[in-house]
C-alpha cells in the first residue's frame, strides 16, 4: 500500500497553458503548440508578436494559474488490491490506514486514540487484535480505549487504569492475568463480562463472574 499524490483531470493543465497560444491545437500535445510558438507558425496570445520579453511575459502570467491548479494536489492511498481510498466509505479507508501504520516495518512506536470511534466491531474482533497479538512484541504500542476486546482478545501484557474521583484522576497499572484486575476490568470497560467470560478458559474467571453474580442478588 502507498500513499499517492495525484493532479487530476490532466486535460485542464493542458488548457492553462494552451490559453496563451493563439490558434492553438487541443488535439496536439503541449510540445508540439511550443514549437509552433517558438517557429511563430503561432502566435502569444494578446501580444503582437514572439520576442522574448512577450514570451516570458504570458509565461508569468501562466505561472500564476498553474501554481493555483498544481498547490493541492489530490492525496488518496492505493492498496495492494489496485482499488484506492477514493473509491471506498472512511470507515473502509480508516481500517486499512491503521493496517497499514501497523504493519509497517519501520514504525516502531505507535499511539492510538479510542480506535473504536472510526473503526467497525467486527474489524476490531476478527483483524485488529490478531494484528495488535502479532506485533506486540516488535513494536510499543500505546492505546486508549473503552473497548474490552482489544484488551482482553489483543492480550495486553500492561494495563493502566484512569478513574476519576471527586475531581482528581488516578492511575493504577495491572496485569490480566491478576484476578483483582480482571474484576476492574469487568466494572469499567464496556461489556467486560463477556469478553471475559468467552476467554475464561485461558484466565480462568469462571469463579470470579459468579462471585459478582452472587453479590449482585
Amino acid at each position: 500500500t502507498k500513499l499517492v499524490l495525484e493532479i487530476e483531470k490532466g486535460d485542464a493543465l493542458k488548457q492553462i497553458i494552451l490559453e496563451g497560444i493563439n490558434h492553438a491545437d487541443s488535439k496536439k500535445s503541449i510540445y508540439l503548440n511550443l514549437i509552433y510558438l517558438l517557429n511563430e507558425q503561432n502566435k502569444i496570445k494578446n501580444h503582437s508578436d514572439n520576442c522574448s520579453d512577450n514570451f516570458s511575459k504570458k509565461i508569468k502570467s501562466l505561472f500564476k494559474d498553474l501554481d493555483t491548479y498544481l498547490d493541492k494536489p489530490t492525496d488518496f492511498l492505493k492498496y495492494e488490491d489496485e482499488s484506492t481510498s477514493k473509491n471506498n466509505s472512511p470507515g473502509y479507508n480508516s481500517e486499512k490506514y491503521v493496517e497499514i501504520i501497523l504493519k509497517k516495518a519501520t514504525t516502531n512506536l505507535i499511539f492510538i486514540d479510542q480506535p473504536e470511534d472510526n473503526l467497525g466491531n467486527q474489524f476490531i474482533t476478527e483483524k485488529l487484535v490478531d494484528i495488535f497479538r502479532d506485533i506486540k512484541f516488535q513494536k510499543q504500542i500505546f492505546l486508549v480505549t473503552h473497548n474490552p476486546s482489544i484488551v482482553v482478545y489483543g492480550d495486553a501484557e500492561c494495563i493502566i487504569l484512569a478513574e476519576n474521583k471527586r475531581n482528581k484522576i488516578t492511575y493504577e497499572q495491572i496485569v490480566l492475568e491478576d484476578k483483582d484486575a480482571q474484576k476492574k476490568i469487568c466494572g469499567i470497560l464496556d461489556g467486560g463480562e463477556y469478553i471475559f467470560d468467552k476467554r475464561a478458559k485461558k484466565y480462568n474467571i469462571e469463579r470470579i463472574l459468579k462471585e459478582r453474580a452472587n453479590k449482585n442478588v
